[in-house]
């Protein structure tokens, strides 16, 4: 019984230091290595679920969360076509979201949408010929999936066991994510 709670005690250690508490410079470095061109400088806007988040208290907030926690990220710059809804800002704004933080409607539609993305890999693949899809990067909780796995992939994952998805309809760093990167990305949080 001892040796039985002494591992217990063990594995739980183990994934609590495992864990990494969620800092401004992570979301910084995920988003200047995702985003090429992202100027990540002092008069960036940072919103968390929804608010904006003062730079004094946004490491204070951030330290809430772990890593694992986050579902949604995304930058939104000047030259993004979609900034005319915030009247073209000055800066760049962070936009992140956490578990729990997605209502089951708006999942339920970003899945459609992710799904509508993906289509059936022909039945012959060759690893020679890499046929031009304009399919996103998938990404399901925190692994790439290769696009001739991706269709299965996001077949095979039940509603109901989504936590968060973030779609980015907007080319990401091809050096990472590779060839279908200038298609943009989609990330799927599972429990």
């Amino acid at each position: 019984m001892k040796r039985l709670i002494l591992s217990l005690l063990t594995v739980l250690l183990i994934e609590v230091s495992s864990a990494q508490t969620l800092t401004k410079n992570y979301v910084d470095a995920w988003i200047s290595a995702t985003f090429p061109g992202a100027e990540i400088d002092d008069e960036v806007v940072y919103v968390l679920n929804g608010h904006v988040i003062p730079i004094d208290s946004l490491s204070f907030l951030l330290s809430k969360y772990q890593t694992q926690d986050l579902t949604g990220i995304n930058y939104i710059d000047r030259t993004t076509i979609s900034n005319a809804i915030l009247c073209i800002p000055p800066t760049g704004v962070v936009i992140l979201q956490t578990k729990g933080t997605q209502s089951k409607k708006l999942i339920k539609e970003y899945f459609g949408e992710a799904k509508r993305k993906y289509q059936q890999p022909p039945v012959i693949v060759t690893a020679d010929i890499a046929p031009k899809s304009g399919e996103p990067v998938l990404i399901v909780n925190g692994k790439q999936i290769f696009r001739k796995e991706a269709y299965n992939m996001i077949q095979n994952i039940k509603l109901n066991k989504i936590i968060g998805i973030n779609i980015i309809n907007r080319p990401v760093a091809k050096s990472i994510y590779g060839e279908n990167a200038p298609n943009g990305l989609i990330v799927i949080t599972t429990y």
